[in-house]
């Protein structure tokens, strides 16, 4: 009984220093603590909001080369506006014919990637159109999966075109940023595979290599001066070297 009481006492006592620290009434601490009315607070961790953000770039182009197709053998400008909240993105991409001044293509994409452990999961959906030209506009729909946490940076991703190109292009790709003599670089390689996507034929297309040397000016600001190389593995392909330059800019 001795034992409980002298418990009891160093219990009270406890709990009457913590509540004067907290400014609460010591008296009524104590009656608490006899009529089991103490409880113990729980404060809950606010819900973390997902961060907005906006990227805008603008790109320069001596051609147009995608997925080892010569789309312009003459320059382009291609604007790229991006907003998002979370894992969910959309984007805006045109290409402009460089003499004319003309929007040849506006291309609309929704997608979602999610990081689950080591990597990346991507879906998503694009609208493409082509002002300006006979090409009928068309819809393809795409998933992905990116390896983020390894030395380069290496991803898979499947397109199907279920309209007017009525196919499927796989790429496989596999990037790296480093540094030669303090100047930051980042290269690039892909390999792509073309299943009747606005073809007749099957098989590996291209394989592309490029470098870049993105550039930070402060102040969310980037430029990024380019060099590639798409090396055609198919007849309906050809071999094509070409530069660029690309402004870029997060809100």
């Amino acid at each position: 009984m001795g034992f409980m009481k002298n418990t009891l006492a160093g219990l009270l006592v406890t709990l009457t220093a913590a509540g004067a620290v907290k400014g609460e009434d010591p008296s009524k601490i104590a009656a608490d603590v006899f009529s089991g009315q103490q409880t113990t607070e729980v404060v809950k961790e606010p819900k973390k909001e997902e961060p907005l953000f906006l990227d805008f770039s603008i790109d320069y182009q001596t051609k147009y080369v995608y997925r080892g197709a010569t789309y312009s053998d003459k320059p382009v400008i291609q604007p790229v506006a991006t907003a998002g909240i979370g894992p969910v993105s959309a984007t805006w991409f045109g290409s402009i014919d460089y003499a004319t001044k003309t929007l040849n293509e506006s291309d609309v994409t929704l997608d979602i990637t999610h990081p689950v452990g080591p990597v990346s999961l991507s879906g998503g959906i694009t609208w493409l159109s082509f002002p300006n030209t006979d090409i009928p506009s068309t819809t393809e729909v795409y998933a992905g999966v990116t390896l983020d946490e390894v030395p380069a940076t290496p991803s898979l991703f499947v397109f199907h075109d279920f309209q007017d190109g009525k196919g499927t292009y796989a790429e496989l790709s596999v990037s790296k940023d480093f540094k030669v003599l303090d100047i930051p670089l980042s290269a690039s390689a892909k390999l792509g595979y073309n299943h009747h996507y606005f073809r007749k034929e099957t098989g590996f297309s291209h394989v592309e290599l490029g470098v870049s040397s993105p550039i930070d000016l402060g102040k969310g600001w980037t430029i990024s001066p380019m060099l590639k190389y798409s090396r055609a593995l198919s007849k309906d392909f050809k071999n094509e070297v070409y530069a660029g330059i690309s402004i870029g800019y997060k809100f």
